[in-house]
């Protein structure tokens, strides 16, 4: 290769152009099998798996249910949606034990050790938590690894583990800078029939048909910091009934939560019609917390309640309820 400049040298010798020449003097045939080879080889691989995300996938399954904390737990002083009291109008009406002060100096009955805080995870990826000092807190939440979720608007659970009906987590929250040990127990779901799938099948608001009237436009008041009622008008409330037992009241003013009204329910146990609800960790009472079921269908929910006020056994009030779906 006398003659040839240096770099027109190099490019002869370039083994990708050696290649290109030799590549036609393979049998067409030949070409046509390696083809067909490469690409049965390329099929035949398997897929690459994220062992984080599958664990990931599986916690945000498992997790699902309503978990009772083991032990007193505060979250923060001024909870997202938070109440200083139980609504003054009432829970469907009936009216309510006295609610603890934003100071916590008073619970249902007059303990703190008498709330039963809770966590509860749905399938639609929404959370809830209710601590002992009767505060709500709502939102979504994702599994982010096998052992940790983050929880939107509050923070994170990390260290879960999970051993039948116990899981233990720390719960860390972001407004508070701090990190809580919880050791909580799963609660029995409500039993699985077309009654529950329905009633239970996403949130409810409040209609102004029959009692509805009495509640929507109605004045009510929460209480500051200080303790001092500020009042306010009620114009939507929403009803948000869980198949892990918990039953959640909510009153907006302004499309700003103002009260979360909080209690645990189950179906009658001889009145396939009716359900019943409790306070905290009062006892199921079926023959005075008991709501009727008028209608009960995809997009109409009607429910009568009935109560003594007076006290002399005589039920003599009644609310009539109209909801429809939220969504």
């Amino acid at each position: 290769m006398e003659g040839i400049p240096p770099i027109a040298n190099l490019l002869l010798r370039s083994p990708n152009i050696h290649n290109k020449q030799t590549m036609k003097k393979i049998p067409l045939f030949l070409l046509g099998g390696m083809i067909m080879l490469f690409s049965c080889s390329k099929n035949d691989d398997s897929p690459i798996t994220d062992p984080i995300n599958e664990a990931a996938q599986k916690l945000q399954k498992d997790v699902q249910g309503k978990w009772l904390f083991n032990s007193d737990i505060s979250i923060g002083r001024v909870a997202i949606g938070s109440q200083g009291k139980k609504s003054a109008i009432a829970l469907l009406g009936r009216h309510l034990p006295v609610q603890v002060e934003p100071n916590g100096t008073a619970g249902t009955n007059g303990t703190l050790g008498d709330v039963p805080g809770f966590i509860e995870f749905n399938s639609d990826s929404t959370y809830i938590i209710y601590d002992e000092n009767q505060k709500v807190y709502t939102g979504k939440f994702t599994a982010a690894s096998g052992d940790s979720i983050v929880l939107k608007g509050i923070g994170y659970l990390t260290n879960i583990i999970i051993n039948g009906e116990v899981m233990n987590f720390k719960l860390y929250y972001a407004a508070g800078n701090k990190t809580i040990t919880i050791t909580s127990n799963k609660v029995a779901a409500i039993p699985a029939d077309n009654r529950t799938a329905i009633l239970c099948k996403g949130t409810w608001y409040l209609t102004p048909e029959e009692s509805g009237a009495e509640i929507l436009g109605s004045e009510d008041y929460e209480l500051d910091d200080n303790g001092e009622p500020v009042w306010y008008t009620v114009d939507s409330a929403t009803f948000t009934i869980s198949t892990n037992g918990t039953y959640l009241i909510q009153t907006f003013s302004a499309g700003k939560l103002k009260v979360a009204d909080m209690a645990n329910w189950k179906w009658h146990s001889t009145k396939s019609d009716r359900f019943v609800y409790a306070w905290d960790n009062e006892p199921f009472d079926e023959e005075n917390n008991d709501v009727l079921i008028n209608e009960l269908t995809a997009t109409s929910l009607r429910l009568t309640e009935s109560w003594d006020s007076n006290g002399d056994g005589i039920d003599d009030e009644f609310g009539k309820w109209v909801m429809k779906p939220a969504r």
